[in-house]
């Protein structure tokens, strides 16, 4: 467990360093330690009526938007590559029940939305929620 968090640590830090830059991605770390200081947490939450939803097919310029099942398995190791706190928990997700909007670029990931019903914790806010019946929340 120790050793899967630090290489997930260890690659988010690596992809900052690219995306961003080495002074800013120490200004992420810092920052990242002194938010329990300042953070103050504010949640909402949204409810939508699911019932009787069917998947548009929706083709807007290159991207290519569908949702994906439990048996996309390079599409969920680029989903988790990306958001390295889902590391290993997208498939279980949808596997219970949780829908997985993905916009592609031919085979490439451009982005996703994974919608969780029932319960669900958010390591980033620490937030452990349980849902009423016809409860969801976007974990994107």
């Amino acid at each position: 467990m120790i050793r899967n968090n630090i290489s997930i640590i260890l690659r988010k830090i690596q992809r900052n360093v690219e995306d961003f830059g080495a002074l800013i991605t120490f200004k992420k770390a810092i920052n990242f330690f002194l938010k329990p200081i300042y953070e103050k947490k504010v949640y909402r939450i949204y409810g939508k009526n699911l019932d009787n939803y069917d998947t548009p097919k929706i083709n807007y310029h290159s991207f290519n938007f569908r949702t994906i099942n439990e048996n996309d398995d390079e599409i969920i190791r680029q989903i988790e590559k990306l958001e390295e706190w889902m590391s290993g928990k997208v498939k279980k997700e949808i596997t219970n029940g949780a829908m997985c909007l993905v916009a592609l670029e031919g085979n490439e990931l451009a982005g996703f939305n994974l919608v969780g019903f029932g319960h669900i914790y958010i390591p980033l806010i620490k937030l452990n929620k349980i849902f009423m019946k016809d409860e969801a929340v976007n974990t994107d």
